[in-house]
């Protein structure tokens, strides 16, 4: 779990609530996979031992969900051709470019359906790369 920035930091709001969450430890605590530095300082990436730890990951998640609609209830949107709209999005672009390197989503997916299916879920609703910012307003 996490809140992956969007851009190379998270929002002060969104840090400070983050730093005084208290996390457990987990026996099986995972190493992030080279295609990993999308996320943020805060990532989770872990494997729950048992029934006890599954119960703390969630606590987290909904954690991690309260502070992310808290912070998206008070945020103001930048217009369409600012700069920080500029940056967010191709940010965004490569936080997808990098997931989409993610082969153990695929091979999970390949098994369940199959490779075509899992193809185009990835492309077009897991992981599908923002359309181009038209600078031209209408």
């Amino acid at each position: 779990v996490d809140l992956s920035p969007v851009d190379d930091y998270l929002p002060g709001s969104v840090l400070e609530s983050l730093k005084c969450l208290v996390i457990p430890k987990f026996d099986q605590v995972r190493k992030l996979p080279a295609w990993g530095t999308v996320f943020s300082p805060y990532v989770h990436f872990v494997r729950p031992a048992d029934a006890q730890e599954e119960d703390c990951f969630f606590r987290i998640i909904e954690s991690y969900l309260k502070i992310l609609l808290s912070t998206l209830l008070i945020t103001k949107p930048d217009s369409p051709d600012s700069a920080s709209t500029i940056r967010r999005h191709q940010a965004q672009t490569f936080y997808c470019l990098q997931q989409k390197r993610n082969d153990k989503t695929r091979s999970v997916l390949e098994r369940a359906f199959d490779p075509l299916w899992a193809d185009r879920y990835i492309e077009t609703m897991l992981f599908e790369c923002p359309p181009l910012i038209n600078k031209q307003r209408s």
